[in-house]
């Protein structure tokens, strides 16, 4: 609690926690720093033919480019219906419609948000679509919430989550109890809000949805911060962030900035929680998301105020309203409200005080928004007395007594411990479940892979043992043919040996014969190959039975060159020697 410097009153300024829920769209939900899948989707967009798959990659870019730039977000949801429109394709268009909405409510389209809205209810029970009449009162129920309509907002939640044959997913089913979590905080039913946020968690974790799981864990932080427990709620709002720098989660790791400065400034280290909210507030302005540009900015006027610069403070909240107001959003501008009053009578102009103070606590009043009830009145009641006026700080004192023991007591407190703890025991034996599965699994695996390791030991044995064997075989088999071939040339060489000692006999010697003559030309006309006229010579003079050598001389070349002419003349005529050719001369004489 800070104390006014002034002032025995406790000073009530209050910060903005920024909560999230998870909602589901036809995007993901988390933007990235460098988008492949914006670039993927563009990439693809100009081949797709005018049907539900060009519909569906039309509403994807929208939803990336949600947070890059805002015409083009607009312009391809627009294209989508569109084409939906033109195709017939009831869901596309009902998803467009459902997904405008969220677009509008979150870059503060407050009217056209709500006329989107609607329609998409009508057109969704018009089709009878239970998942998406489902879908849609969850939207309306977050517009609701960001109105500061929380009653309305938890109402629709209920509606969306018992909506007849909608047939929701666990992540459905979670984000509906997140988005009550969120609303119940801000109408400050800790312990409700809580409920809700570990009924989200146990299924984001189930699921494994990291960035949903942040986001629990940033709003469980932002109870934590009301309750006043600040070391948890800086523990809770660190992991998220963690997890949020992890995954790439733009808003999210705005959020968790904001809120990690709001603990800074819990523990008087301005010069951090400036700093945090500044890059938070960087964040924002360039994605252009005006509800949380608001929520920081109240934020950076309650830094400079408790460092005693009220001029600057003053300015930041004024901006922070002016933001709300276009918004609508009637729980910020009750905070900022209060804010401006808390400022204003620091610098002790009571009369601004009264008239700021006045306009907060009639609005919480309105929207039943009980913890900024019970602030409204702790304001008014120190502006009376620092005005002595002590009448009125006494009534106005007793209401915030009154409202701060229904509000948060002791047992609320520890439900929410209890309700913590329950998740955490929950949450540890899975845990504890999971390491002896695992510690199973990895004993199975080392058995089987010492298995595997003997079988392929056992099989490179036998493979290596069929290895040598066959070798061994191939070597018998080896010298057994090279013994084979060996015998068979052994055999070859004598019978050539044989046969050219047969040849050299027939050429050498002289055969007896009586004087034919050669008809040539009726020869060389059955044979196939037929003489030359020098084969013919050397025939003819081998017919009249001279020796190789007598031939050769006669013919005034070596007797090699006979030997090869005898040869050719041999194969021509198909005999082995000179008896053969003789008689194959004389056949050829006879039948001429």
């Amino acid at each position: 609690m800070k104390i006014d410097s002034r002032s025995s009153w406790p000073c009530r300024a209050r910060l903005t926690i920024l909560l999230a829920a998870f909602f589901i769209t036809s995007g993901s939900s988390v933007v990235h720093a460098q988008n492949p899948v914006l670039d993927s989707l563009l990439s693809v967009l100009p081949s797709q033919k005018m049907d539900s798959t060009k519909v569906n990659v039309l509403y994807n870019i929208s939803w990336e480019y949600r947070s890059i730039d805002k015409k083009l977000a607009f312009s391809f949801i627009e294209e989508g219906l569109s084409l939906s429109q033109e195709i017939n394709f009831e869901i596309g268009y009902m998803t467009g419609l459902k997904d405008l909405g969220v677009l509008q409510i979150m870059y503060g389209f407050t009217s056209q948000a709500d006329s989107t809205l609607d329609i998409a209810l009508s057109f969704a029970r018009e089709i009878k679509s239970g998942y998406y009449i489902s879908k849609t009162l969850s939207n309306i129920a977050w517009h609701h919430e960001t109105q500061g309509n929380f009653d309305l907002s938890e109402k629709y939640f209920i509606e969306a989550l018992n909506t007849p044959n909608a047939k929701l997913s666990a992540l459905d089913s979670a984000s509906c109890y997140n988005g009550m979590g969120v609303a119940n905080f801000k109408k400050g039913a800790y312990d409700k809000a809580i409920a809700h946020y570990l009924k989200g968690l146990v299924i984001y974790d189930s699921l494994e949805m990291t960035s949903a799981i942040s986001i629990c864990m940033n709003n469980i932080g932002g109870v934590f911060y009301r309750q006043g427990a600040i070391d948890k709620a800086l523990d809770y709002f660190e992991k998220s962030l963690a997890i949020k720098r992890e995954i790439g989660d733009i808003f999210g790791i705005a959020s968790s900035l904001n809120n990690i400065a709001g603990v800074y400034f819990e523990n008087n280290d301005t010069a951090r929680a400036i700093d945090y909210f500044k890059q938070s507030l960087k964040i924002r302005e360039k994605v252009g998301d005006v509800q949380g540009t608001a929520g920081i900015m109240n934020n950076l006027g309650t830094v400079y105020r408790q460092m005693h610069q009220h001029e600057k403070a003053i300015n930041y909240y004024k901006r922070s309203l002016e933001l709300k107001e276009r918004l609508g959003d009637k729980g910020g501008i009750t905070v900022t409200l209060n804010n401006i009053a808390i400022a204003y009578r620091e610098i002790e102009s009571f009369e601004q005080a009264l008239v700021y103070s006045s306009r907060s606590l009639k609005m919480a009043i309105e929207i039943g928004a009980y913890d900024d009830i019970k602030i409204g009145y702790e304001t008014m009641a120190q502006i009376y007395g620092l005005m002595h006026n002590y009448e009125k700080a006494y009534e106005n004192h007793t209401a915030f007594v009154k409202i701060k023991d229904s509000l948060f007591n002791i047992e609320k407190a520890q439900q929410i411990e209890e309700l913590e703890r329950i998740y955490n025991t929950d949450k540890q034996e899975k845990e504890l479940k999971l390491e002896k599965a695992l510690n199973a699994q990895m004993d199975a695996e080392i058995k089987e892979k010492d298995l595997r390791t003997n079988a392929i030991i056992v099989i490179f044995f036998l493979l290596a043992l069929v290895a040598v064997l066959l070798f061994v075989f191939y070597l018998i088999k080896r010298q057994e043919a090279e013994k084979k071939s060996l015998h068979e040339r052994n055999i070859l060489l004598k019978e050539m040996e044989l046969l050219r000692a047969t040849l050299n006999i027939e050429l050498e010697q002289p055969v007896e014969r009586q004087k034919m003559s050669i008809d040539r030309d009726n020869m060389n006309g059955n044979l196939v190959t037929p003489l030359s006229e020098r084969e013919l010579e050397v025939l003819d003079l081998i017919c009249d039975g001279k020796t190789n050598k007598v031939i050769g001389e006669e013919l005034f070349v070596s007797i090699n060159t006979i030997k090869s002419h005898v040869l050719r003349i041999y194969e021509k005529l198909d005999v082995n020697n000179r008896t053969q050719a003789l008689k194959r001369v004389g056949h050829f004489n006879q039948v001429s």
